[in-house]
This record gives structure tokens, sequence and C-alpha cells, in this order.
């Protein structure tokens, strides 16, 4: 009997889960958008246990301008900082919008 209330609690879990995340038609495609939702909370999570303690203002700041050195960066960019985890690996992430004529012009090929 507690195998069955297990089983059954586990099954209203994922259903309610999956109502939670918009599966109501168990379909593939829906199983894998929520599959995809609960790693970026995961990831999300793990992300903010991994930069605890650290100042992402001034790590963004410094992490911009040792890319503005070798890039053009887009004026006015919006500057996105994340940490996923893909696997057994954690992969920090920071997306930076490049100007149309990304090379700077010491870091441009002379050919």
């Amino acid at each position: 009997m507690a195998a069955r209330v297990g089983a059954s609690s586990r099954h209203g879990t994922k259903k309610w889960l999956a109502s939670f995340f918009g599966d109501a038609g168990h379909s593939s495609s829906s199983k894998s958008v929520v599959k995809e939702r609960l790693q970026i909370i995961l990831a999300h999570q793990r992300g903010s246990q991994v930069l605890t303690g650290v100042d992402l203002a001034a790590l963004q700041q410094e992490l911009l301008e040792c890319v503005q050195r070798h890039i053009k960066v887009a004026s006015g960019a919006n500057i996105n900082i994340a940490v996923k985890n893909e696997g057994q690996m954690d992969i920090f992430e920071m997306q930076v919008p490049v100007d149309g004529d990304h090379m700077t012009e010491k870091r441009k090929p002379t050919w």
C-alpha cells in the first residue's frame, strides 16, 4: 500500500508541475518545454549560489573593459550575465551586443 501511495504522490506532483508549467496535453513538445523551464529555474538557483558574494556590477564592468579592448561594443548595449548548468558543468555566460564593425582598429587583420 505504501508503494502505491508513493507512486500516486509522485504522479500527482508530476501532474501539478505539468499544469504549473503549461503542459496540459502531455505532448512531447510540451514535455520538452516543461523540462527546459525546470532547467532554467534550476540553473538560476545554482547560478545564484555560484555568484554568492561576487560584486556583479564590478565583475561586469571589468569584463566589459576587457572585451572593449578587442571588440567594439554597441553603444547603449544591454549586457547580460548568467551562470548556466549544462550536464555536470557550470557555464558562466556574458552576452555583449557588438557593433556592426566589431573589430577595434588595433585588432583588425592587416591582410
